[in-house]
């Protein structure tokens, strides 16, 4: 222990005096290197680190004059240099007795690049990912144009970091078959039009939400109590640090401020999907954060809207939803704008291709808001106003240029809908510059008109210059959700992880499941067969949802548990409790001729939005007992009407090991109805797979939504999607339902 004691003691002295003499000669952070790009006509940053009883001079080859800092008492120093107009190139020395001097530096029109894997993806592509046109882009690049690209290492770190892994590049094909696809063809558009040194300074972490972007006072502050940052209190990163608040601002942002620029770029959305409402009020205080923090407080923001893309269910809306927050965001963000990627989807790859449009469309909006130039219109039509009348929906588009295209042929993408609120495919037809007559013979009275809403679709939709319109809607129905009047359930048997099901064993299929959570994001659901271990990595890694439970062998956490989770920024717990399916009840018992002792956990629930009170019910029949069933849900029965003498909305789900025919559903059908039989859209697919045992033809119809007390219930779904790269997620596929109250 002495020997211990000692060594830590002699570690203690070395790592002082190593901070002692950290700088004892001039240092620069890794953005200033040779080769990079400073912007023209500023007051351009630089900083560094020496010994603090010294100063440093900084003397640009542009000029005679130089500029003097002096440290503080860390050692670290500042200054703004006078940057002339375009040109180069340049040499800078910085000294303070010895000297650092950059080469090659040029001085022109700096970006700052950032987003996740759609502005991470290289010139070179993603494995099976090619960027098109990429080959003769990198063939035909020479270090005599004059762009210049730096890319910053992946690091995600618990508090904010002084410096970065970076260096900027020449225009060579290696370098420029590594840069992101997005921000190159941007510097190539603009530095072939403007004929300036262009830099692009890039950021960008594949995956990433939009959250681990912000600095820590920005996330307390704007959004209290809406993500855990306890973490960063801790030593260990998350498992999904580029998922986690805050951790790539510390790591590849922070290190970078107050770097100057002329503007930013952006590219990202997809990670954070089923997040829409909070995402708008996210990127306006991204933008405000970055302006304030890089003391640019009108650079311009130019983003991407998120390309269509199946995900796991081509028909969900919620790239629609992410969508729409992001035109949101427009109002709320002086000097920005959005390149729409409506016409660059793919439905099997969310990396699209086509970067060069993306890239040539960012430059447009740039050219024309902040450089000058006229003759074309870069924004997008956006959607205005709608009025349905004789069989038709008549679309008002803003738009301010010579109109909408194409004249004479079939607008595709469109839908509509009547008072049921089944969209169906529809065809619309421009009738003058701003308007669009949309009918289907599906509608002959439509309510609402959706345009490429889902997360894959095609439409045609454009302005003169090919500049595609976003997905829009004329309804609010899916804000019901937020505003109080629907309510998505989902059951799940999510499969115990004790099985012996080799290939598919929880360890091995487990990520799947938050996947399928976030995605389908319900507002409660109901967990069948879920032992502790897998109890708690749903909670690990769905952060909004809390769970009430008990394990049915002891009633605490031992054996299988019929959890009960809900989204805590929604819903509130008013009371909860678990009983057996059993003559005993109230105590963990084994009912009838069962096989494992079975329950049921229920929870009275209200919603934040509405106040409206309901409640939840899940439970797990037995596989084998035919008394113990039947009896089982008579328990059932009895307690739902016990509980609910004042006839709230009621939401009973579960795996009942039977099929819709037998005749132990006599009582709870007369109760209740069942969502799959009930539901203006239902899907008719079973859920009971066996890990593949079953064709989709003949799956198992055992999982089950019953409700009471709603209006009606929009759509029964049966999610067979793969998540998380696995076949299935269980042997079960998840059941959800969205019920309107």
């Amino acid at each position: 222990m002495a020997k211990i004691i000692r060594f830590s003691v002699l570690v203690a002295i070395l790592i002082g005096l190593a901070s002692a003499t950290a700088y004892s000669k001039v240092t620069l952070p890794s953005v200033f290197s040779d080769n990079m790009v400073f912007q023209q006509n500023t007051q351009a940053a630089v900083w560094g680190w020496t010994d603090s009883g010294k100063k440093v001079t900084i003397r640009p080859s542009w000029t005679n004059r130089k500029t003097v800092a002096t440290p503080d008492a860390d050692g670290k120093w500042s200054a703004r240099i006078q940057t002339p107009a375009a040109g180069g190139p340049y040499t800078v020395v910085i000294s303070d007795g010895e000297k650092i001097t950059l080469k090659n530096v040029l001085v022109g029109e700096v970006w700052f690049c950032s987003g996740q894997s759609n502005m991470q993806m290289p010139m070179r592509g993603f494995r099976g990912q090619p960027v098109e046109g990429a080959a003769d882009a990198v063939i035909s690049a020479n270090p005599s144009r004059p762009i210049r690209m730096c890319t910053v290492k992946h690091t995600a770190s618990l508090t904010p970091a002084s410096d970065c892994k970076c260096t900027w590049k020449e225009h060579t094909p290696e370098a420029v078959a590594s840069t992101s696809a997005t921000a190159y063809w941007f510097a190539l558009k603009m530095q072939e039009v403007l004929g300036v040194p262009i830099g692009i300074l890039i950021t960008e972490w594949g995956g990433s939400t939009i959250e681990t972007w912000i600095d820590r006072e920005t996330i307390s502050s704007k959004f209290p109590g809406e993500f855990d940052l306890s973490f960063l209190d801790g030593t260990e990163l998350p498992k999904k640090q580029h998922q986690t608040p805050c951790t790539l601002f510390n790591g590849q942002v922070n290190p970078l401020i107050p770097f100057t620029f002329k503007g930013m770029l952006w590219y990202q959305g997809e990670a954070n999907r089923g997040r829409a409402e909070q995402y708008v009020r996210l990127q306006k205080e991204y933008v405000d954060m970055m302006r304030r923090l890089f003391d640019n407080p009108d650079a311009p923001f130019y983003y991407v809207q998120i390309a269509p893309y199946s995900y796991n269910d081509k028909d969900s809306y919620t790239s629609g939803y992410l969508c729409e927050a992001q035109e949101k965001a427009l109002a709320l963000i002086p000097h920005s704008g959005m390149a729409t990627t409506l016409d660059g989807g793919e439905p099997g790859c969310i990396h699209p291709r086509k970067k060069k449009d993306v890239g040539d469309r960012l430059a447009y909006l740039a050219l024309v808001n902040d450089y000058g130039f006229k003759g074309i219109n870069p924004i997008a039509p956006t959607y205005e106003s709608s009025k349905f009348e004789e069989g038709n929906a008549i679309v008002t588009m803003k738009i301010n240029d010579s109109g909408i295209s194409p004249v004479g042929q079939d607008i595709t993408g469109f839908e509509l809908a009547g008072s049921d609120m089944i969209f169906h495919p529809a065809v619309g037809r421009v009738k003058d510059a701003r308007t669009v007559i949309v009918n289907s013979p599906d509608v002959p009275a439509p309510v609402a008109v959706r345009y490429c809403f889902r997360n894959w679709s095609e439409g045609n939709l454009c302005n003169n210059w090919g500049i595609p319109a976003g997905p829009f809607r004329s309804d609010d129905w899916e804000n019901e959700r937020f505003n109080g009047k629907s309510l998505r359930v989902m059951s799940y048997n999510i499969r115990n992880c004790k099985a012996k099901d080799e290939d598919n064993a929880w360890d091995i299929r487990r990520d799947a499941t938050p996947a399928m959570i976030l995605d389908i994001h319900p507002d409660i659901f109901g967990v069948q067969e879920a032992y502790q271990n897998q109890v708690d990595y749903i909670l690990e890694t769905c952060p909004d949802y809390k769970m009430v439970g008990v394990g049915r062998d002891d009633g605490v956490q031992k054996g299988e548990q019929m959890s009960v989770y809900y989204d805590t920024k929604r819903l509130d717990l008013v009371e909860w409790g678990t009983y057996w399916l059993s003559e005993t009840p109230d105590e963990p018992s084994i009912g009838w001729d069962a096989a494992h002792k079975r329950t049921a956990t229920w929870a009275l629930m209200e919603q934040k939005a509405s106040g409206r009170r309901f409640f939840f019910v899940n439970t797990h029949l037995d596989h084998k007992g035919k008394v113990a069933r039947r009896e089982g849900l008579a328990v059932i029965y009895n307690n739902i009407q016990k509980m609910n003498p004042d006839g709230l909305p009621m939401v009973l789900v579960g795996d009942f090991n039977v099929f819709p025919e037998d005749s132990c559903l006599k009582d709870i059908n007369t109760l209740m109805k069942s969502a799959r039989f009930n539901s203006a859209d239902a899907d008719p697919r079973g859920s009971f797979n066996g890990f593949g045992k079953y064709d989709m033809d003949h799956l198992g119809m055992i999982d089950y939504i019953y409700f009471s007390g709603f209006k009606s219930s929009r759509r029964f779904k049966v999610v067979t999607d793969s998540y998380a790269s696995r076949p299935f997620i269980s042997d079960h596929y998840p059941v959800y339902s969205d019920l309107l109250f």
